[in-house]
């Protein structure tokens, strides 16, 4: 928390209002939420949500709009911190993200970037998504990679280089059933060899009934000239 939390301890992770007269076209919407932005991963263990600004409990009030149509879709972003209880991140800026489908939804090409003025620090991402579909696989590739400048006000510090990147699959044999395989690299400082984490995760995710899932997770960090750590998570959600 970046502010003190007195009284409620009601938490309300995503609220708003959309203006959306069709299914395809344009639309409007502004409350708490994250903005449109990458893989949009649910883990927020997953260093392109971790690291730029979508971790757990970092949903923004934002105004968003857009257009959303049959082979492609463009989103605009404006954000600012939580100002009703004071937690979550502290940046505030502009993100646009915008994607083209090709070959029948096979393939999806996006482009994404990000300008987030936060304390002592703004930081000015520029990435891109891809996503295919291989149908008789069942597979779903994909990859996200992002390029972060951040500028420090601090002179010792100054302007920093970062790279944070994912790729992998996701398949699914049988209905119900999902099993994703992910790398990901966070180069927290290109100049720097050893200022780098790498993972690697494993989910399966089952469905065996409506509103309820069987998720097991199991993840291998490896800092750079540091000691490997290693987590096992299986949990079961009710979903109302």
């Amino acid at each position: 928390n970046f502010q003190p939390v007195a009284g409620s301890r009601l938490i309300s992770r995503e609220h708003y209002l959309t203006w959306q007269p069709e299914v395809l076209g344009p639309y409007l919407r502004a409350g708490r939420f994250f903005a449109p932005f990458g893989l949009r991963m649910a883990e927020h263990i997953t260093y392109v949500r971790r690291d730029l600004g979508f971790n757990q409990l970092e949903e923004s009030y934002n105004v968003s709009g857009g257009v959303v149509q049959a082979g492609w879709e463009l989103h605009v972003t404006a954000f600012a911190p939580d100002f009703v209880r004071g937690i979550g991140g502290t940046e505030k800026g502009l993100a646009a993200y915008g994607e083209r489908r090709v070959l029948n939804d096979v393939v999806v090409l996006g482009a994404q970037t990000r300008l987030a003025f936060g304390v002592g620090v703004s930081r000015f991402v520029v990435g891109g998504v891809a996503k295919v579909h291989v149908e008789k696989l069942r597979t779903l590739f994909l990859v996200e990679a992002n390029g972060v400048t951040s500028r420090f006000e601090s002179d010792v510090v100054g302007t920093r280089g970062q790279f944070v990147g994912a790729a992998g699959f996701a398949v699914l044999p049988v209905r119900g059933l999902m099993i994703t395989l992910l790398g990901e690299r966070n180069q927290i400082d290109i100049q720097v060899r050893d200022a780098a984490l790498s993972a690697g995760t494993a989910l399966l995710n089952w469905f065996p009934y409506p509103h309820i899932e069987v998720q097991v997770a199991g993840r291998v960090q490896l800092p750079a000239g540091g000691q490997t750590a290693k987590t096992l998570l299986a949990q079961l959600h009710y979903y109302l």
